[in-house]
């Protein structure tokens, strides 16, 4: 009787001791969020794609890009994932628009960017216009001015339009402001083979 109940005691005591520990994450998530000093709204800039992809600028450090010899930067972005949820931008995209703001703020004029950002698989419906996005999500697509500044700035957004078939969208639901690509494979292999570098977001 004695061990029956020391082992109901113990496993109480288990069961208390790892509940806290499940809890210990958020504990200190709300803990630092209350603790953490906040921002002077200046430190995070967005200099081109303005409300997007902030970035806070440093002197004296390593790996900056600068104008040189005026060759230009040419990267393509591959961006295959919504990370949140539809009324929010994809994610992916804000980061293109941050590399944005970071080679302009340390000084790369921007007709030397030549970015291209390739959209699919899960990212594709980042790119529907507002009319059909409306009919799946009940909102405007809320990338629809994200792209709109990046295509101002010279980013070619795109999308594959096999992840557009795959996910039995018709190539008509793809916003104007999109290009639309043969695959994200190809758009990627093409233009690494002109001298591209891929970075995956």
């Amino acid at each position: 009787m004695r061990l029956a109940s020391t082992l109901i005691t113990a496993a109480i005591v288990s069961a208390v001791v790892s509940a806290a520990v499940m809890k210990t994450p958020a504990l200190v998530d709300k803990y630092h969020a209350m603790t953490a000093p906040k921002d002077d709204p200046a430190f995070w800039v967005t200099p081109t794609i303005e409300g997007y992809g902030p970035v806070h600028n440093f002197d004296n450090v390593a790996y900056k890009p600068t104008a040189g010899n005026g060759d230009p930067y040419k990267i393509v972005f591959f961006v295959n994932k919504q990370e949140v949820g539809p009324a929010q931008i994809n994610e992916g995209l804000d980061r293109v628009a941050r590399a944005v703001n970071l080679y302009v703020g340390s000084g790369v004029p921007l007709d030397q960017l030549k970015f291209v950002a390739i959209l699919t698989g899960g990212a594709t419906p980042a790119t529907l216009n507002n009319e059909q996005y409306h009919k799946i999500n009940g909102i405007d697509n809320p990338n629809l001015p994200l792209i709109e500044k990046l295509r101002k700035a010279g980013v070619d957004v795109s999308v594959c339009d096999q992840s557009v078939a795959a996910h039995h969208f018709d190539t008509s639901w793809v916003d104007k402001s999109v290009t639309q690509a043969l695959s994200g494979l190809t758009t990627v292999t093409v233009l690494e083979h002109q001298g591209y570098t891929f970075m995956p977001l």
